[in-house]
């Protein structure tokens, strides 16, 4: 998979689909998700919980 970027397609498309969930994620768990999105790991429900709630 390639590194997305916060320009790239597929990170917009996340953020909009987060945006229809009335979800806002600031800019600095925008790069954290970037970061863990991008590491490789495995994507899951709990692992994206963490980040969304400490950031």
């Amino acid at each position: 998979m390639r590194k997305l970027t916060v320009d790239s397609v597929e990170f917009k498309r996340i953020m909009h689909n987060l945006h229809i969930e009335e979800l806002d994620i600031s800019s600095k768990r925008q790069q954290r998700l970037l970061e863990f999105i991008n590491s490789g790991q495995q994507i899951t429900v709990g692992a994206l919980k963490e980040i969304y709630q400490n950031g």
